[in-house]
């Protein structure tokens, strides 16, 4: 396996995020929504999106649980002062093991994605609040259980933590959206025609 010289995102967000200019920090937050769709429908449950099955109702639905900034990569290009570039790495990707041994699971699993995708608007902005709000607990429990000044911490992610409050939102809704179409609009179709 290749390993990726870079930073996971809780530490980027402490040391290199504050750096970025606005706009590089919304094309960010857009490529973690495109990075999130993408593993939504594919059946990664361990990064922004957390999905879970409830055995109560025999159904898969979003879980409250903290976002795994651990598994995510980014590498920073400083080529100039003016031009700094990140690139994002999705890291540990895999479907959940029950998705991909079990067609019930598959089944179900196809099922709450449907029901999801159902409402397109409604969708993204469910997904991004999501993001949104487990990205800001994964920040707080994984400040608390650090090592070092939990206060000094706090300071150097504060840059981030406010962008994810004020920015973040409708930067994860526009990525979530742009990947909804090239999966629909470019995938899509090629598979339909491969299998005909």
């Amino acid at each position: 396996s290749e390993r990726i010289l870079g930073e996971n995102l809780f530490d980027f967000a402490m040391t290199k995020y504050p750096l970025l200019a606005q706009e590089q920090k919304e094309k960010l937050f857009v490529r973690f929504g495109r990075l999130a769709f993408l593993d939504l429908v594919m059946g990664n449950t361990d990064r922004f999106i957390r999905v879970g099955k409830f055995a109560e109702k025999e159904e898969y639905a979003l879980e409250a649980l903290e976002a795994n900034l651990g598994n995510v990569m980014l590498v920073w290009q400083p080529d100039s002062e003016e031009n700094r570039s990140v690139n994002v790495y999705a890291i540990d990707n895999g479907i959940c093991a029950n998705l991909a041994k079990n067609s019930v699971e598959r089944e179900l699993y196809s099922q709450f994605l449907k029901e999801l995708l159902q409402d397109r608007p409604k969708m993204t902005a469910q997904l991004a609040d999501h993001m949104v709000e487990y990205s800001l607990l994964a920040l707080e429990t994984q400040a608390d259980d650090a090592k070092g000044n939990i206060k000094e911490l706090n300071q150097k992610l504060e840059a981030f933590r406010q962008d994810l409050e004020q920015i973040a939102g409708p930067a994860f809704a526009k990525g979530i959206e742009q990947m909804a179409e090239t999966l629909k609009n470019d995938l899509l179709p090629l598979w339909r025609s491969a299998r005909a």
